[in-house]
Formats: C-alpha cells, structure tokens, sequence
C-alpha cells in the first residue's frame, strides 16, 4: 500500500465516521465520493454522490465534483449533464 492509498484510506474511515455522526451532510457524502474514487471503487463512490445529490441537489459543488468523476470514468453524456447543473447553479 503506498503513501497516497493509506491517506485515502484514513480519509475513507474519517468520512464514515462523520456520515454515521451526521448523516444528513452531504457533503461529507460528496467527500466519501472523491475519496472512493481515488481508492478505484467507482460504483461506491457514484452511490455516494447520488446520496450527496439526493439531500443537497443545489449545491454546485457536489454537481461539479461528481462531474469529473464521471468525467474520468468515461460517462461524458453524464458528466456533462452534472457540469451543466453545477454551472446553473454557480
């Protein structure tokens, strides 16, 4: 496990502590998103925006971050249609 996997990891177990909190925040769904990511479980991580999206859908940030996520995954037509809402919104 590399440097860059064990801060990830730690942020995975810092994210879930803080939805188990406070799991009406999104955005530490929207956290718990990038960082899944990063730790290459893209299904886990598009649950945790959708979750982030289901209880904040105006927060631009969340639309833009799970843009590129997608983005990188190769759902452009996705991607884009969450870089549009994050746009409306800013």
């Amino acid at each position: 496990m590399n440097l860059n996997t064990k801060q990830y990891a730690s942020a995975y177990h810092y994210f879930s502590v803080a939805i188990n909190l406070k799991p009406d925040f999104s955005n530490s769904y929207m956290y718990l998103g990038i960082t899944l990511n990063r730790l290459n479980d893209f299904e886990s991580s598009d649950q945790a925006f959708r979750k982030a999206l289901d209880l904040e859908s105006t927060d631009c940030t969340i639309h833009l971050n799970y843009a590129v996520t997608l983005y990188n995954h190769g759902y452009i037509a996705d991607a884009k249609l969450q870089f549009e809402a994050s746009e409306k919104l800013y």
